[in-house]
């Protein structure tokens, strides 16, 4: 599947567009990829992969950032937050991948991932893309990419903040599926598109790695900072339930998992967050979980995005 990253306007410094490694992979037996834009071709599954019992689009979109900030914790990189700006452009070009049968970082109308990502209001200093069809199962899909295509693992690397993770599930694709290097395949019948992106100091507030929904009102709460060189920039953080920080002391931050208590009551929980930006108080982006524990039953229900 292409992987794709490029640079775009910092806040006070004017980077030219450019291109990044690019890599194909599919759900494919004996699994292989190549940078540069070429894959070897994939084998044709016998039948789709069905979508997961119980899942929705938007529960596999969010399994798949939670997935991403599981492996970045266990390999020692800063989580990154949901963002619906990269969201809406990764479900668009989902939408026309599946559509119009192909699998390309280039859209139909000649857009790259930073075009799109721009089109849909994210001004990135940085964002990256990576794309997968045929697998249904997000951590699979993390696996894959780390373990098979070096593209996608820099993607995966990338010091990021924000994510945002589109999904397409189409039980009646076809083959044909044109992959942009002269060859076709398919069905793959789930189309995904990650995008990854900074933006220069916004800091998002990060719940439970990312997910949409909680059964206990403790939570872990963090701020997706980029990376680990970015901690000299917000040594401090807090964080609360609502935006009111009289008597809400600071922690000293070190990129860690704080805890944190949601209020009493099913429903959409915001935890709102400031960072210390050199010393400077600055407002975190929130983030909303949804806490469900009537009846004791764990069960996705999509959570109120910003």
């Amino acid at each position: 599947m292409p992987s794709d990253v490029q640079h775009g306007k910092h806040f006070w410094l004017r980077l030219l567009l450019v291109g990044g490694l690019i890599a194909l992979s599919f759900n494919i037996v004996s699994a292989g990829s190549v940078a540069g834009g070429r894959s070897q071709t994939p084998a044709v599954p016998a039948a789709c992969e069905p979508l997961p019992p119980g899942s929705t689009p938007e529960s596999q979109a969010n399994s798949m950032i939670v997935a991403l900030n599981q492996w970045r914790v266990a390999n020692g990189y800063t989580v990154v937050g949901y963002n619906a700006q990269l969201a809406n452009a990764a479900l668009a070009h989902s939408q026309e991948m599946s559509q119009y049968n192909y699998v390309n970082h280039t859209g139909r109308n000649g857009s790259t991932p930073g075009q799109r990502a721009m089109a849909a209001g994210y001004n990135y200093s940085l964002v990256g893309e990576n794309l997968e069809a045929g697998l249904a199962d997000a951590a699979a899909i993390i696996q894959r990419w780390w373990q098979q295509s070096p593209a996608h693992l820099y993607v995966m690397q990338m010091p990021v903040r924000e994510i945002g993770v589109g999904y397409v599930y189409d039980p009646n694709d076809q083959a044909g599926v044109d992959l942009g290097d002269g060859t076709t395949g398919g069905p793959y019948c789930h189309y995904w598109t990650l995008m990854v992106g900074t933006r220069s100091s916004v800091y998002p507030v990060v719940v439970n790695r990312g997910a949409a929904t909680t059964n206990s009102r403790n939570v872990m709460v963090t701020i997706g900072i980029g990376s680990s060189a970015s901690l000299p920039e917000v040594p401090f953080v807090r964080f609360a339930a609502q935006p009111q920080w009289n008597g809400v002391p600071w922690i000293a931050f070190t990129g860690q998992e704080i805890p944190f208590v949601l209020p009493a009551g099913d429903g959409a929980k915001t935890v709102y967050g400031q960072v210390k930006y050199y010393m400077v108080p600055l407002d975190a982006v929130s983030a909303t979980i949804r806490l469900a524990t009537t009846g004791g039953r764990r069960m996705y229900l999509p959570a109120i995005r910003h």
